[in-house]
């Protein structure tokens, strides 16, 4: 279990807190995106609906035990989550400058709020330390991959999805052969990551190495899943507030 980190500072600017013994000096914070170009939220991103609901109500049990075994265990009893967007708006509206690049902090209500990794984890569940490098799965063969996405050239989220349903629904088809409980279940886990974990705007292509990870379940437990998204989600707001 990860310790809690977070905290508000109840100052204002000109005043020093200290953290986690760093002196940081909140004199020059500002607003990244000044309160006259504030804007009411259009939002246009959104987690995956549908995805987790899907999942629990087409697979068989013995399926949804395989899926178990991974780090994405606790997801699978979750109930959709709701996300309040115009309420992730209206902080981010509130985010400001500051110097280092692997937090975020806000200015709500005359108190500054900062959102770290170990808060990211903690409602996340998921390991967020350790080396979050995709490229070393890049160049390892998939078997998943070359048996049921080999006909596409490019993969895509879609793809996946399209795929997991038709897993799902053939032994409804009275299909001579259906698919082995095992590839059902890895084809389930590579949907709930590309269509649930990541963010729907980051990629529509799906990566290579997701399909090896997958397939490796002490790989895929072991990498720090938390910690790759909360980069991606820094990157994201990063080109969102350019």
């Amino acid at each position: 279990m990860y310790a809690c980190n977070c905290f508000v500072v109840n100052v204002t600017p000109g005043f020093i807190a200290l953290h986690m013994h760093v002196i940081i000096l909140f004199l020059d914070w500002q607003f990244i995106i000044l309160k006259e170009r504030w804007f009411p939220g259009k939002i246009s991103t959104s987690i995956g609906k549908g995805v987790l609901s899907s999942i629990q109500a087409k697979l068989f049990d013995r399926q949804k035990l395989i899926m178990k075994g991974t780090c994405f265990a606790h997801f699978f009893d979750c109930h959709e989550i709701v996300v309040q967007s115009q309420l992730i708006h209206y902080f981010l509206l509130r985010q400001v400058q500051q110097p280092n690049p692997k937090e975020m902090w806000f200015l709500v209500a005359g108190r500054y709020v900062r959102f770290f990794i170990s808060e990211f984890c903690i409602f996340m569940g998921l390991r967020c330390s350790g080396d979050s490098d995709t490229g070393i799965f890049e160049s390892r063969q998939s078997q998943l991959k070359n048996k049921y996405f080999s006909q596409v050239d490019t993969m895509t989220h879609e793809d996946v999805k399209s795929t997991f349903i038709f897993a799902c629904q053939m032994p409804d088809l009275d299909l001579v052969e259906t698919l082995p409980d095992h590839d059902v279940a890895l084809i389930g886990i590579l949907y709930f990551v590309t269509a649930h974990l990541f963010p729907r705007d980051y990629k529509k292509v799906v990566d290579h190495y997701l399909f090896t990870l997958v397939e490796d379940f002490p790989e895929l437990n072991s990498f720090p899943w938390g910690k790759l998204l909360f980069e991606i989600t820094l990157s994201s707001l990063k080109d969102a507030l350019s």
